[in-house]
């Protein structure tokens, strides 16, 4: 049952991308918003997370690690209608393995 709800919320995912209205972005004007990839770090100075930026919001496969640098998750995000949501989330146990009970993810 709990997969049957991940399936139907991933479905009608795609399904709100797809239906996004089409919109031309000038890439002549000055006013242009930029896309940076960001790396956050602990104090230690491991990597905390890093992912893609574009005009202020998180957009695609971002990876988060622990305070050792062990990779702990990693969250796919997709903007629509100019916000952030997450679509997709694999979480990892301590040794690396995907912890599919905290995980939520699809393959295509």
């Amino acid at each position: 049952m709990k997969n049957m709800k991940r399936i139907i919320t991933a479905i009608l995912v795609i399904c709100l991308i797809s239906c996004k209205k089409e919109r031309r972005i000038d890439n002549t004007g000055s006013n242009q918003k930029q896309s940076d990839t960001l790396v956050k770090y602990y104090k230690n100075g491991s990597i905390k997370e890093k992912g893609l930026m574009k005009n202020g919001l998180k957009v695609g496969w971002w990876t988060y690690y622990d305070s050792r640098g062990v990779l702990w998750q990693k969250d796919e995000y997709k903007t629509i209608y100019n916000k952030e949501f997450t679509n997709q989330t694999i979480s990892y146990d301590g040794a690396g393995n995907i912890d599919y009970d905290k995980s939520w993810f699809f393959k295509i």
